[in-house]
């Protein structure tokens, strides 16, 4: 049996092992071809491989990643997709920097160079190619209608400013050239289809020895063309989302010819495994104050609970004699040939979030939930999730769960290692939800950041999930999405995290969590008194117990979101907009660690009562608008748009700080661009003598260090605070990063959904 395989983590690796299981004369016989592929000659074997690379000089210092402890094993293909990059590519040892013939992009899997004088090995058919494009309306304008059309070039997906993958054939691309509207290309490689943490790490092995991916494609209009060449391959499909992606397992040397299918757009290690992750919680968010001044309880409110199980019958969720829990899901059914039986499994866990949210607290009032008259929708999280949100039809939802990453411990206590590439990684998962959201933008989803930074076992030789970046990076799959609110767990006395919360950035350097809420000793409902994560319950009781998490803290910010939701309909008549309860959350949060957000608390603990009475001034201090868009359109290259400037003026007196913060649904992101926001804002305050005030901004490369004031080019949330302001009349000032037209920016869109929230009246 094939434990692990190693290539190599970069061209200079000169020995690489191969750890084998008893049927060893198989096993070589399979990998040789993809030894010889790869650049290797094989030595011998006992019960070890070792192999060596085709190198004059060999390599020292380099170290295999220890799994002896994980029932999880890794391919790592470096040196593999080194020697297959494209014939001619320019790389940037080639000239060192970036100049003006040569554009330098970030992606994921490291550097890419778009040259001018690159020819791609294009034909009649069409091929994807990364290129850079010149939309000048001048330029565009100048180029006569028909030179090509849709047929021959069109947009998959936006990687960076003015910087497309592009379907094109060699016909249109010449054409395009000549009229200058393509300035430089690049071909995409199967190095370019993978992270820089997959690259060294590997791919996830089962225990058979196949490689677990899921593989995203260019566009919708390859699926068919993929599922045709798995059918002439060894791979087994588990899934195909309905967001397009496919989940599969198979031979590492499929892998390799996977990665370099030409319409195959990124490859991600393993396939994501959903895992689990109130009275005092009720304080520290000042929600009792909620109740008692404002008189809410989410009534009229329906919220969805994503979990593990069924949420149990418990007493604390009935009114006027009937449950306020819907239950989404059909009851497991078994056929014992003779007749069927039908039963039901519920979770503590799930019970216990639900309480949380909304928990009337009739049975034991210190474990009340937040919006104690709530209507509860019960979903498993073993779905395909995106696609039940979709059509659920409701408008908050709430996610307790996570995936398995870095450091797990099972049941039985035993640890194991399931790979790091997923932390900090916006994934096919995390797109997945910023594409829900921007298709719908009253669509609030509350996710929990994780509990894995004190995931550190004595097996993981101090390079445990909390070790090997002190803490930071921490942050899985769809936590790190850019549209949804990700919570980490506060201390009882809401001054820091919790020793388990997960903490940011995101690998492209966003802030994570967004905020935070209490998630330690947690009262809530349970269906049996155990260790919070009993699943599998068939006679559920009506009983309470303790837990941590994060969560146990996400509950609380759903919930609490549940009361201004029920708030913002009594006022306006009509439901938040997504942007807005982020914007709300953000403004009204209390700062409790350093000074402006942070990678650890993103921007402060929850404050409901705050949130509640900042949405009571009224629509002068918290604006919700599109910001629209300008287009161009023409036959060779469909219609292309840019985001419009915004600007208000806002009257200011005495006081003693000017706070403004704004969030906006921003696009789904191409999965290897490390470019977080495609589509960007960028928020200014003007005084009236003229001074600018920049947003608050982070520095990932030093995720301890506080934060600064200038450019925020990364965030779809930003903020700028000002001490003692001057009076008069201030203009806020909201204005698109880039000029450059883009196609994610569809035909006929509104721009993009963004929230205004202030301290002081907008004149909106």
């Amino acid at each position: 049996m094939l434990k692990k395989i190693i290539f190599g983590c970069c061209v200079s690796v000169s020995i690489v092992a191969v750890y084998l299981g008893s049927d060893n004369n198989k096993i070589v016989s399979e990998y040789t071809e993809l030894l010889n592929e790869a650049g290797h000659t094989l030595k011998s074997f006992t019960s070890k491989v070792t192999v060596e690379e085709n190198v004059s000089e060999p390599s020292t210092g380099w170290t295999s990643r220890n799994t002896n402890t994980s029932d999880k094993s890794f391919l790592n293909i470096g040196s593999h997709l080194n020697n297959r990059l494209p014939k001619g590519r320019i790389h940037i040892g080639d000239y060192g920097q970036q100049d003006a013939d040569r554009r330098v992009i970030k992606l994921h899997s490291g550097d890419f160079v778009l040259d001018k004088s690159y020819v791609p090995d294009l034909d009649a058919n069409l091929k994807v190619i990364y290129v850079e494009v010149d939309t000048d309306p001048a330029l565009v304008s100048s180029i006569p209608e028909g030179v090509t059309d849709e047929s021959n070039f069109r947009f998959l997906d936006a990687v960076a400013d003015n910087v497309w993958a592009v379907a094109v054939t060699k016909q249109a691309y010449d054409d395009l050239v000549g009229y200058k509207l393509i300035k430089a290309a690049g071909e995409v490689s199967a190095r370019d289809k993978v992270t820089t943490e997959v690259f060294e790490e590997g791919f996830r092995l089962t225990a058979e020895g196949s490689a677990e991916i899921v593989v995203s494609l260019f566009s919708e209009e390859y699926q068919d063309a993929f599922s045709t060449y798995l059918t002439s391959t060894n791979a087994n499909v588990l899934n195909i989302r309905s967001s397009g992606e496919f989940e599969l397992t198979a031979d590492p040397t499929e892998v390799l010819k996977i990665l370099e299918l030409n319409y195959v757009q990124f490859v991600e290690s393993g396939i994501p495994v959903n895992a689990i992750t109130n009275e005092n919680s009720a304080r520290l968010s000042n929600v009792n104050d909620v109740v008692n001044n404002f008189g809410l309880t989410g009534n009229g409110v329906n919220v969805g609970v994503w979990d593990i199980a069924d949420i149990a019958p418990h007493a604390d969720f009935v009114r006027n004699n009937q449950s306020r829990v819907s239950l989404r899901e059909a009851p497991i059914t078994v056929n014992f040939g003779v007749g069927t039986y039908s039963y039901r499994e519920y979770s503590d866990h799930s019970t216990h979030v639900a309480g949380t949210v909304g928990s009337s607290g009739n049975g034991n009032q210190a474990a009340r939930g937040m919006a104690t008259e709530v209507n509860l929708f019960s979903y498993n999280f073993s779905g395909d999730i995106s696609s039940e949100i979709r059509n659920s039809g409701l408008n908050l939802t709430n996610h307790s769960y996570g995936v398995r990453c870095g450091w797990n411990r099972s049941s039985n206590g035993n640890w194991s290692d399931f790979g790091r590439s997923c932390f900090g990684n916006y994934g096919s998962l995390a797109r997945g939800w910023d594409s829900l959201v921007l298709g719908n933008y009253n669509l609030i989803i509350v996710k929990s950041a994780g509990n894995d930074r004190d995931d550190n076992p004595a097996a993981a030789n101090g390079n445990g999930d909390g070790q090997y970046k002190n803490g930071f990076d921490t942050i899985s799959e769809r936590g790190n999405a850019k549209n949804i609110i990700t919570v980490g767990a506060a201390n009882n006395a809401g001054t820091a995290t919790t020793a388990f919360s997960s903490w940011g950035p995101t690998n492209d350097g966003r802030i994570k969590p967004d905020i935070v809420a209490d998630g330690y000793g947690v009262l809530s409902t349970v269906a049996t008194v155990s260790t919070c994560d009993n699943d599998d319950i068939r006679n559920p009781g009506s009983t309470y117990d303790t837990c941590n998490g994060t969560s146990m803290s996400t509950p609380v910010v759903t919930g609490s979101l549940a009361l201004i939701q029920q708030r913002h309909k009594q006022l306006f008549n009509r439901n938040m907009h997504a942007s807005y309860a982020k914007a709300l959350l953000i403004h009204t949060a209390e700062d409790i660690r350093r000074t402006g957000p942070d990678y650890e608390t993103g921007w402060g603990l929850l404050d409901t009562e705050a949130a509640i009475t900042q949405l009571n001034r009224g629509q002068q201090y918290n604006g919700s608008f599109n910001t629209g868009v300008q287009c161009i359109s023409a036959s060779f290259i469909g219609t292309l748009c840019r985001l419009k400037p915004v600007s208000y003026t806002m009257q200011v007196g005495s006081t003693n700080e000017l706070k403004v913060t704004t969030a906006w649904i921003a696009p789904s992101m191409s999965l290897n661009s490390t470019n977080a926001a495609i589509a960007d804002y960028n928020l200014t305050l003007i005084a009236p003598n003229g001074n600018v005030y920049s947003p608050w901004v982070l520095n990932p490369s030093n995720p301890a260090q506080s934060a600064t004031r200038g450019t925020n080019s990364r965030d779809n949330v930003e903020q700028v605070v000002v001490t003692n302001p001057q009076s008069g009349t201030w203009t806020v000032s909201i204005k698109p990063r880039s000029s450059s037209y883009t196609a994610s920016i569809s035909t006929g869109s509104p721009g993009f959904n963004m929230a205004l929230v202030s301290n002081a009246p907008i004149n909106f």
